[in-house]
């Protein structure tokens, strides 16, 4: 792995598997908005390097 690579963006997904954002690098929060409170939201976040290659997924979920 080379860690010299530039991180060009970051795709934050809702495990609907819907594009939910696109944030810049350097971004250290995003609400998602509107949310119901007796749902459970799982997502997975991945980012792009300045090759265009895509992380693997980081997955959350939040109660």
């Amino acid at each position: 792995m080379n860690v010299n690579k530039m991180i060009r963006k970051l795709i934050f997904f809702v495990m609907v598997l819907f594009l939910l954002a696109e944030l810049e690098p350097g971004t250290s929060e995003y609400r998602h908005r509107p949310v119901d409170k007796d749902i459970v939201y799982s997502y997975a976040l991945t980012s792009i390097d300045s090759e265009n290659k895509e992380s693997q997924p980081v997955y959350l979920t939040v109660r």
